[in-house]
């Protein structure tokens, strides 16, 4: 039996263990826990959107299907059911051929706590969807304080659709299992591809946000020790590659312990799905 012992570092849970090799999802000790950046693994008990929700997505769900219908979605990205064209595709082109790269606009903030990589994340989505709020009043709607408890994806997602459905946007939420499959990287990639450039039924576009479970010995993004186990939330407002390189704005930025950690990373997109194994993302 593996021991586990945990230290806290920011928004982030340090863990001894390793990701690789095993066939189902350890046992998350949190014995010694005293904060944690995320609620932990996906609830029995999560209450069912609201209808006014459900017609948001159902229409953004159609609209994804006929956004991709001309095109096949891998782990690695879009790309044309027909060979592509040796042209390059920097911009938007219109037809079978996919788009290489779009971006948001960079409104990154920095955690303002160290438990509350949610609802800066969540303030940092917001902000593209033209809705002001702080990180102090999303920590309060989702029910933790500077210095409390993390934030569960679950409860963020309920708390960003009851703010946006009066405003006719909604994100839909995917759970991952432990270790994603090529269907769950090649899913993310399209909805990635789909939210960013708004490609949505109302042409709004989506920023992601992701929920991170770094294990030590397994996948890490840039700046975070390997050796090390990370629970964490970021905001994901871009894509190159047809969505096979997703653009990260990450909040534990700068905090102390974090230096290494850039405001702003490319990371591919197949390898961040793996990272959001035995968490989810909304989208």
């Amino acid at each position: 039996m593996k021991k586990w012992f945990a230290a806290l570092i920011g928004c982030a849970i340090i863990l001894a263990g390793a990701q690789q090799g095993w066939a189902s999802p350890p046992p998350e000790d949190t014995s010694t826990i005293g904060l944690d950046g995320d609620g932990g693994r996906r609830r029995a008990d999560d209450p069912a959107p609201p209808p006014e929700v459900e017609r948001i997505l159902a229409s953004r769900r159609v609209a994804r299907l006929e956004a991709l219908r001309s095109f096949s979605v891998t782990p690695q990205g879009v790309v044309a059911k027909s060979e592509l064209s040796s042209a390059s595709a920097v911009t938007p082109l219109s037809g079978d051929v996919p788009t290489f790269s779009s971006y948001m606009v960079t409104n990154w903030q920095r955690q303002q706590c160290s438990n509350w990589c949610g609802p800066a994340s969540m303030r940092m989505a917001l902000s593209h969807m033209s809705v002001v709020k702080t990180q102090s009043e999303l920590a309060a709607s989702v029910g933790t304080t500077c210095g409390g408890t993390g934030t569960y994806l679950g409860t963020m997602h309920s708390v960003l659709n009851g703010i946006g459905s009066g405003r006719g946007f909604a994100w839909d939420i995917q759970w991952l299992p432990y270790t994603p499959t090529s269907a769950d990287k090649s899913a993310y990639s399209g909805r990635l591809y789909v939210s960013i450039l708004g490609l949505t039924g109302s042409g709004r576009r989506y920023p992601l946000i992701g929920n991170m479970y770094m294990v030590s010995g397994g996948p890490h993004a840039p700046g975070y020790s390997g050796t090390k186990t990370y629970k964490h939330h970021v905001e994901i407002n871009g894509f190159k590659d047809y969505g096979g390189t997703s653009q990260v704005q990450d909040p534990a930025s700068g905090m102390s312990g974090f230096e290494a950690v850039p405001s702003t990373y490319h990371i591919e997109s197949d390898k961040l799905v793996t990272i959001l194994g035995a968490r989810g993302y909304l989208y």
